[in-house]
């Protein structure tokens, strides 16, 4: 019987290969929810990320670990802090 694996997320770090971001759950005018944005990705249509298909990290995620595509519903803040200065 085949392990059934946990992994609650893959963390990738990169350029605009590895992420081409997605904005549904973010308040902007700059929205990726329109053609031409996905018509070649599963189901054609389009998921709120600046790509047409998958990316390198979908590739991985699906042929590492999962048999569904996954990572798009939670936004992550960044941590940056005017003001923070730098001790030794």
């Amino acid at each position: 019987m085949q392990e059934i694996l946990s992994v609650p997320a893959i963390l990738v770090f990169g350029d605009s290969y590895a992420d081409t971001g997605n904005n549904n759950y973010i308040d902007t005018m700059f929205k990726a929810n329109f053609l031409p944005y996905g018509k070649d990705f599963m189901g054609g249509v389009p998921t709120g990320r600046f790509s047409n298909g998958k990316i390198i990290s979908d590739v991985f995620g699906t042929s590492l670990f999962f048999d569904i595509f996954f990572g798009h519903k939670v936004v992550l803040i960044d941590y940056f802090e005017v003001g923070i200065v730098e001790t030794n």
